[in-house]
């Protein structure tokens, strides 16, 4: 990272502010106006102190950002706005500095909030850990085991899921579970999100949710607990039944490692 290709959060975001306020045919005045009528405290020189980079927006402020500009009476702006306009888009080289320490790529600061679980962002941060982490991760070694344990799970997966996208993964990975998944990934000797990605394989959703959602069909309004206890152990013994043929591949995939 070149100190000359550098500019802080502050500055970038004021001179989107400044870009697009201008490409709206608002003036200061006209954003400051609109921002009170949002529930702001903001006058011009607030909107000229955000432009310059002298002062950060608050969290609330951004938020609402968008919408102070897209809602004001005296512009003229012909397209929806999202926080990630009010982000530098590069060019290529040029940096955003969030902290002392800490940078990342302009071309890599919108996808930050577009797509989270893409990984490639911080590949392209610049902290004191990051250089730990990148300095780690060029060793052999570490290279060696983190190849193994990806190829173990491209395995895991495409055994149970063979068409499913790598967001599609780790959306599902990020997904609430409870017992049922637990018991299922220690009788089979697997991770609680490899059973999770095989039951949105097999029905669309977690098996916490498919189990509830049979428990929510079958129970009778009326039925006491003990009924519904005995059903809910049913229809367990039932999913783990219908989704043993996954996991019985994905065991065997990690024994075939």
């Amino acid at each position: 990272m070149n100190d000359e290709n550098c500019q802080t959060l502050s500055h970038a975001v004021g001179r989107r502010l400044r870009a697009i306020r201008e490409e709206a045919g608002l003036t200061a005045d006209d954003v400051a106006r609109d921002a009170r009528e949002m529930g702001l405290g903001w006058y011009r020189s607030t909107v000229a102190a955000i432009e310059n980079g002298t002062r950060d927006l608050r969290l609330a402020e951004a938020l609402l950002l968008p919408l102070v500009l897209m809602t004001s009476s005296a512009g003229n702006l012909d397209r929806p706005l999202s926080l990630t306009d009010f982000l530098p888009e590069g060019p290529e080289g040029e940096w955003v500095q969030l902290g002392p320490s800490a940078a990342i790529a302009a071309t890599a600061l919108r996808t930050l909030l577009t797509d989270p679980v893409n990984l490639r962002p911080y590949a392209q941060l610049d902290t004191p850990a990051t250089r730990r982490i990148h300095e780690r991760w060029s060793r052999p070694e570490f290279a060696s085991r983190l190849n193994e344990a990806l190829r173990l799970k491209v395995r895991q997966v495409s055994a149970v899921w063979p068409d499913a996208s790598i967001g599609q993964v780790a959306d599902v990975e990020q997904q609430s579970t409870g017992d049922v998944e637990r018991k299922a990934a220690s009788k089979y000797g697997l991770s609680v999100n490899v059973v999770t990605i095989a039951a949105r394989a097999q029905w669309g959703r977690t098996m916490t949710a498919e189990r509830d959602a049979r428990l929510t069909d079958r129970a009778e309004p009326d039925a006491s607990p003990r009924t519904v206890q005995a059903l809910r152990g049913h229809v367990t013994r039932q999913l783990l039944s219908e989704l043993a043929p996954k996991l019985e591949a994905v065991a065997k995939a990690k024994e075939d490692n």
